[in-house]
């Protein structure tokens, strides 16, 4: 099971920037960083940068998401697979720390579990009565 970390620890990494083109060419940090990292993937914000990424979004949180997906599999645990991260199908509790690769079971959902409420105005719902008389 995985410690949290404490609320006094700092997360640190080393950094190798070219200034001239503003790109960071290497990084060194810890298991702690890197889990906290790939745990940003696993909020529903990586579904969200998957699809507004298509329109041309920039910014770090797609920087961090295009960098995971190019990476190359000899650097993942044995067995784990990028999927889980690149396409989560849920948000990981926020009271958990989240572990390198947290274990997400791909159950089907039962439509019953949803309800669906809508709301007309009450011009939309007239012409619809109108619509039906006709």
């Amino acid at each position: 099971m995985a410690s949290s970390p404490s609320p006094n620890s700092k997360l640190t990494m080393k950094l190798l920037i070219d200034t001239k083109n503003e790109k960071v060419l290497f990084a060194e940090a810890s298991k702690t960083v890197v889990d906290f990292l790939f745990h940003i993937l696993t909020l529903p914000l990586a579904t969200v940068v998957k699809l507004i990424s298509k329109n041309g979004m920039v910014g770090s949180i797609e920087n961090l998401y295009q960098s995971f997906q190019d990476l190359n599999e000899t650097y993942m645990h044995p067995q784990q697979s990028k999927d889980l991260l690149l396409n989560p199908t849920a948000a990981i509790s926020s009271n958990e720390f989240c572990n390198l690769f947290p274990t997400i079971h791909n159950k089907p959902m039962n439509s019953s579990h949803f309800l669906i409420m809508a709301e007309l105005d009450k011009e939309d719902d007239e012409e619809d009565q109108d619509e039906e008389e006709e």
